[in-house]
């Protein structure tokens, strides 16, 4: 055999699906660091997200920021072949239903990030309330429908993702019964002032 079909046929070959990958996972890290966020690729184990995110917030001093705890799963695809009925304003991206049924049971906020190669621009949708407020999302083709201008992931999704922590986790187990002692006091009537003054640093740890 000629010497470049052998040389060809013993190459370690990088699909142009993974070159797509990761050019959409490179994406990310820099749009979440704009936030001043923290972005952790997850490099092991990886069965239906590439990675998290761990919102920060300034801190009072003004110095720098400080992480909240508060942590969103990202599963990303990148490339056309997530794009489909792609228009001018919306686009659709297949999943399946193995992924959708592993992020609806996952007991943290999943965003499901998209990158358009045609349009160079990263899109988001927060799968838990995407599968809520969708009747027929478990109803073939299964797709995530993004609109263009509402679901960019940007520097500018920074409140949105603070929003989506803020929703508390249904934690109702209806499955249990139990008595209930309650301290709730009736509201006879509000005050009709509220004072507010500022407590010494050194003081603070005594004051309850």
């Amino acid at each position: 055999a000629p010497l470049h079909t052998l040389m060809s046929s013993l190459e370690k070959v990088v699909p142009k699906s993974k070159l797509s990958e990761w050019k959409g996972l490179d994406r990310i890290a820099p749009t979440v660091h704009g936030m001043e966020c923290i972005w952790r690729e997850q490099e092991k184990d990886d069965i239906g997200v590439d990675g998290e995110i761990e919102l920060c917030r300034p801190r009072q001093s003004g110095d720098g920021m400080a992480g909240t705890g508060k942590i969103i799963k990202v599963q990303s695809k990148s490339g056309m072949s997530y794009v489909v009925k792609d228009g001018p304003d919306s686009f659709a991206s297949p999943v399946s239903e193995k992924d959708l049924r592993y992020w609806q049971d996952l007991n943290l906020p999943v965003l499901y990030v998209v990158y358009h190669p045609a349009d160079d621009v990263l899109y988001w949708k927060d799968v838990k309330a995407y599968l809520a407020e969708t009747p027929d999302a478990f109803e073939p083709p299964l797709r995530i429908e993004f609109d263009k201008e509402a679901d960019r992931f940007d520097e500018s999704s920074y409140d949105a993702l603070l929003d989506l922590c803020e929703v508390a986790p249904e934690r109702v187990a209806l499955d249990i019964e139990e008595t209930l002692y309650t301290n709730v006091l009736e509201v006879v009537r509000l005050p009709e002032r509220v004072y507010v003054a500022p407590v010494l640093p050194e003081k603070q740890s005594r004051f309850h």
